[in-house]
């Protein structure tokens, strides 16, 4: 079992909600999951989940059918998300092929998007990715 001190936590969880310290998912080791490959679906019709078409920063969000859409369906459609404890730091895409990246949710900053809810490459701590 893994003990901290509240020392220890609290400079852990200052680091990690510090935007300047913001880095790639792969150097927070101390991010442990809560939700692997769950759907995020939409409240309107729970059958529809969140994903996008095409790994890449700046690929747009979509909603298509949970059941006959995913990773292994023609054309693909990657909708499976790992949520990570707390105020969750990131919301990252799940089941991705090897050497494909890490990307996650990330609302953008508004400044020359016309859809702002795209994956980007995952910066835990980084504001419009919490």
């Amino acid at each position: 079992m893994l003990s901290l001190s509240v020392a220890a936590l609290t400079s852990v969880l200052v680091a990690l909600a510090n935007p300047a310290n913001a880095a790639p998912i792969e150097e927070h080791p101390a991010l442990l999951k809560r939700a692997t490959g769950s759907f995020i679906a939409s409240s309107i019709s729970p059958d529809y989940c969140v994903g996008v078409e095409e790994l890449k920063d700046g690929a747009g969000l979509y909603t298509r059918n949970c059941t006959t859409n995913g990773a292994s369906s023609d054309p693909v459609f990657y909708n499976k998300w790992d949520i990570v404890p707390g105020n969750n730091l990131v919301v990252r895409l799940s089941g991705l092929p090897a050497g494909s990246g890490d990307f996650c949710l990330d609302a953008g900053d508004l400044s020359g998007y016309l859809r702002s809810s795209k994956i980007w490459t995952c910066y835990p701590g980084l504001p419009q990715q919490q």
